[in-house]
């Protein structure tokens, strides 16, 4: 009996929080998240890498918020000032468990290009907070992801990233975070996932 993870809601309150925190930051056009430790396996030096490749004019429609530190945060720092994407990139450094939602409601799209993974907290909040979603095909990424609906999967390359990146103007990014928001109410739930246990439970007796 497969029973998938899911996470609490968040209140009606902070869900209106965080709608009227996304109308207040609707610019630039594209705000990429990407939320978790600093570090090589989760992949945030190929987000710079990539953004370091893309013409200016796209770059000037594009903002990246990165939550969260870790042992790589200053070697990506000075690498965004070599690269001048200075007013591109933002650390966030270290954030609340409790506090990431306003962080995420600040962007439309979340980006997670992890060598390795299982079943990402991080992507099951993107969900939550109705973001589309990018991120690598790898261990249970993809079943939270349907491709062109809530976002794309892509291999873990740089170049495969900067592609996405350059047709960003082809998608609904805002429609595609309406869906992962509807894919987290119908599969993602905390109340979805204990409601699993119970029936498999019954199923014993």
């Amino acid at each position: 009996h497969q029973v998938i993870n899911g996470i609490d809601d968040l209140s009606i309150e902070v869900l209106n929080e965080s709608r009227a925190i996304r109308k207040e930051n609707s610019t630039p056009k594209y705000r990429l998240a990407c939320a978790g430790g600093i570090n090589g396996r989760k992949g945030q030096w190929m987000i710079i890498e990539a953004m370091h490749k893309l013409p200016r004019h796209i770059l000037g429609n594009m903002h990246l918020y990165l939550i969260g530190d870790g042992p790589e945060k200053i070697v990506l720092e000075n690498r965004v000032a070599d690269y001048g994407l200075q007013n591109n990139v933002t650390f966030e450094g270290s954030v609340p468990n409790t506090e990431v939602y306003k962080y995420l409601a600040k962007a439309n799209i979340f980006v997670l290009m992890s060598a390795i993974e299982g079943l990402p907290i991080a992507l099951l909040e993107a969900l939550r907070s109705s973001m589309a979603i990018i991120a690598t095909n790898v261990s249970g990424i993809p079943e939270l992801i349907d491709e062109g609906v809530n976002g794309f999967l892509v291999e873990h390359d740089i170049d495969k990233l900067v592609d996405i990146l350059k047709d960003m103007e082809k998608h609904d990014w805002d429609e595609m975070g309406r869906n992962s928001r509807k894919k987290f109410e119908a599969q993602y739930t905390f109340l979805r996932m204990r409601q699993n246990y119970v029936d498999m439970l019954n199923r014993l007796w």
